[in-house]
């Protein structure tokens, strides 16, 4: 008997006392609050469930998203991200600077949406800003080739040619077709008389180009530090047959026929 007067108190409660239990606050930009569940949410909008009421909002009305204790909620950090990769597609990079600056720090662990904010600084006139966020990400190992080949071309500047070996040699195996990176990194061997690492480089960008002078060029001074003296005379006349007019393949062609006349008996 008393369990079911037990049970019949807590129907009662239950009845005219509904329990709240809502996870989300929303917050909209007219400053409208609302306390309920998320029900959906895309990019064409949400729904928000309040007192079992399915009400419904496009992204763009709202300003953020906690749950009840105030901290972040998971769907402010997909509203956020929402901003922010919308603001970048309409070149918006004022915003986007303005948006990185208020993200929450889930979001800002974010490696891409770092590639992003950094990125935005850029076109808003902060080029030591990027620079300076592209050198944090690759600190924390973040391979994306635009940003390893801009920190790449910093440590050029700065004299760093070996640093900059290496992240351009990483940026080529994520893409091994680049052709700027290949250029850079033929210049780097080249000065380092890396021959070998040298000829690679430049016999993919002589695929790439069969008719740039400036590569098959550099590709026959490769063949004269690895003293493979036949391949580059055949490369340099090759390029005046092309272009008879070319004046440094003549002049590395003498520079042969001087060197074989010395070594003659």
């Amino acid at each position: 008997m008393r369990s079911i007067l037990i049970i019949t108190t807590l129907a009662f409660l239950t009845l005219f006392f509904p329990y709240r239990c809502y996870s989300e606050i929303v917050l909209f930009k007219d400053g409208t609050v609302l306390d309920g569940k998320i029900s959906y949410w895309d990019d064409s909008g949400l729904g928000i469930l309040v007192n079992n009421s399915l009400r419904e909002f496009s992204l763009s009305q709202v300003d953020t998203i906690t749950n009840a204790d105030g901290s972040p909620s998971k769907f402010d950090y997909a509203i956020q991200r929402f901003y922010l990769l919308k603001a970048i597609q309409q070149r918006r990079y004022g915003d986007v600077v303005s948006i990185c600056n208020k993200l929450c720090v889930k979001l800002k662990e974010d490696k891409d949406v770092q590639y992003f904010c950094a990125l935005a600084r850029r076109f808003n006139g902060d080029d030591m800003a990027r620079l300076a966020g592209y050198e944090k990400l690759v600190e924390e190992g973040y391979a994306r080739p635009e940003v390893l080949n801009d920190v790449a071309y910093s440590r050029v500047i700065w004299g760093q040619e070996e640093q900059a070996q290496k992240l351009f040699e990483e940026s080529l195996r994520i893409n091994p077709k680049d052709k700027i990176v290949l250029k850079n990194l033929a210049l780097i061997y080249l000065k380092k008389s890396d021959w070998k690492a040298a000829k690679e480089v430049l016999f993919t960008l002589v695929e790439m180009e069969p008719q740039n002078p400036l590569f098959l060029y550099n590709l026959g001074i490769t063949y004269m530090g690895l003293e493979k003296f036949q391949e580059a005379e055949y490369i340099w006349r090759k390029m005046l047959v092309m272009d008879p007019a070319l004046t440094y393949p003549k002049e590395a062609l003498l520079f042969i026929e001087k060197k074989g006349s010395s070594n003659a008996p």
